[in-house]
């Protein structure tokens, strides 16, 4: 039932965090909380991103918890959070808003500036990712970016995992 719909009579329960609690002692705090769990609604980039990728299938708690394991640079987290949100100002964004002459990409010239664009898909960066993966050939055995890992991060990779995803993180920034 809706937190509205409860009576406070005694030795009435609340289902509260996977917790039966009485009522009688929730504190504000967990009823505020309650609510809000009742009122949130899924970003609607998620479901963005999961058109543009064509999935539906992504562990959205991993991904945004990706950059809190992989740094404590808060520009790094920041980073992080907009392109997982898709709000990374680029090319085409820009010049909807009339604040760039052209949508193309800054790199290569030849397709609109996206993130997937940008981060996967242009021969620039695409050479620079290469020799990033050539550099750390002896240490690591760096995977593609996808589409999938422009937007969220490596989600699939086991071994190494902070370290690969630092390593992207720090690329996709430079690029920016």
């Amino acid at each position: 039932r809706d937190i509205h719909e409860l009576s406070f009579e005694p030795g009435q329960h609340l289902l509260y965090l996977t917790r039966m609690r009485k009522i009688e002692k929730l504190s504000c705090k967990e009823i505020y909380n309650f609510i809000i769990m009742k009122l949130k609604e899924t970003p609607t980039s998620e479901n963005k991103i999961q058109e543009i990728l064509n999935t539906s299938e992504i562990m959205w708690s991993e991904v945004y918890t990706i950059a809190r394991k992989v740094t404590i640079d808060n520009y790094s987290r920041q980073f992080h959070f907009k392109t997982c949100h898709n709000i990374l100002y680029l090319n085409k964004i820009l010049h909807r808003m009339q604040l760039v002459d052209d949508s193309k990409c800054s790199f290569c010239n030849i397709e609109d500036e996206t993130i997937v664009h940008l981060f996967s898909q242009c021969s620039v960066t695409n050479d620079l990712w290469l020799q990033i993966k050539s550099y750390f050939s002896r240490f690591l055995s760096l995977p593609e970016v996808t589409p999938q890992s422009a937007f969220l991060g490596f989600l699939d990779v086991d071994e190494h995992k902070i370290i690969i995803n630092q390593i992207l993180l720090t690329h996709k920034m430079v690029i920016y």
